[in-house]
């Protein structure tokens, strides 16, 4: 027998909670800042800071939040880690909620500086230590939706009422290819329903499977993935069959993880022989560059692509002949 189509109006708390802690965390970041140093100043100064001196702090405490609030970028990463909805004993029409969540945030700013990976001297022998660094490039997001329909077979409930469902993601695995993301994981999905003597509990997983597509994606990425839920709704289609249809979000930033080896420690010497050519001729080898090729003779970039009418310096080919001019240092008279 088919029952009556019923359309859930659940109590979005997972999603309020959420929606507030995003609207106000630069806020709650601020207080605690504010928290922190007031605790720290206080020790310190109670009962010893003169008006000047208290009013010298709260201009220091002022410009440090105006200066998070314009030249620093916060990021946030909010996690719904476990949550609770059953029945409060002893109340009638009431229900008990217990949800721990986890919150992640980022204050930072972007620079752009300048780093030395080699160098060289044409009158002078440089000695050097280097070090290997790590650096994120290229970093980019990408946002896509999943949509999934599926039908819950949950027979306690027959045709009574859902009051509302919590429904939470967990990806359990990701795959990195070129120009995809796999994903598997699973929605637990706590629904509190209507019973003859009140209202029960109970919670289900929900596998899913998810492929993102973006030419953007390489296998060697490195991703970062939020997946919410931003809609959710179960209708009950028959005794004891529930129709879900939930759309989750994905926001994926991608990045690369890339090594330079830099300059650490720089000494200079005097030079131990002096170029005696005035000019000779080199063929570009495999690897070479103007750099490279005006490093090895105490040379410059600039000359050896005026004496030979390069025009681009980072054009140059294999078997290539290049003249190269010994740099010579003018002397002004005066």
């Amino acid at each position: 027998m088919r029952g009556n189509r019923r359309q859930t109006n659940p109590n979005r708390l997972k999603n309020i909670i959420i929606e507030f802690i995003k609207e106000n965390i630069k806020t709650y970041l601020i207080l605690t800042i504010i928290f922190f140093i007031g605790l720290t100043l206080g020790v310190i100064f109670v009962n010893n800071a003169n008006e000047t001196q208290a009013n010298q702090i709260s201009g220091y405490i002022n410009n440090f939040i105006n200066s998070i609030k314009e030249n620093y970028q916060i990021s946030t990463k909010e996690l719904l880690k476990n949550s609770i909805i059953k029945p409060n004993n002893g109340e009638t029409h009431s229900i008990y909620v217990e949800a721990e969540m986890e919150l992640s945030c980022f204050a930072y700013e972007s620079k752009e500086i300048n780093l030395i990976e080699d160098m060289y001297s044409i009158s002078q022998d440089v000695e050097f230590n280097k070090k290997n660094i790590t650096t994120i490039a290229g970093k980019q997001n990408i946002r896509q939706d999943c949509n999934i329909r599926e039908q819950i077979s949950m027979p306690e409930v027959g045709s009574n009422k859902i009051y509302c469902a919590n429904t939470k993601p967990i990806i359990n695995d990701t795959k990195v290819m070129n120009g995809k993301i796999l994903y598997s994981g699973e929605l637990s999905i706590e629904f509190l329903y209507e019973v003859s003597n009140g209202m029960e509990a109970k919670r289900i997983n929900l596998p899913f499977n998810f492929e993102a597509q973006s030419d953007l994606i390489e296998a060697n990425n490195n991703v970062d993935t939020d997946l919410t839920v931003e809609q959710d709704n179960f209708v009950i289609i028959s005794d004891g069959n529930i129709e879900a249809n939930i759309t989750m979000q994905f926001n994926i930033g991608i990045s690369k993880t890339e090594k330079i080896s830099i300059i650490d420690d720089l000494e200079v010497k005097e030079c131990r022989q002096n170029n005696i050519y005035s000019m000779i001729i080199y063929f570009v080898k495999p690897g070479d560059t103007l750099w490279k090729i005006a490093k090895k003779f105490r040379s410059t970039v600039e000359d050896i692509a005026r004496v030979n009418g390069i025009e681009d310096e980072n054009k140059i080919y294999v078997g290539q002949q290049l003249y190269i001019p010994k740099y010579i240092k003018k002397r002004i008279a005066v």
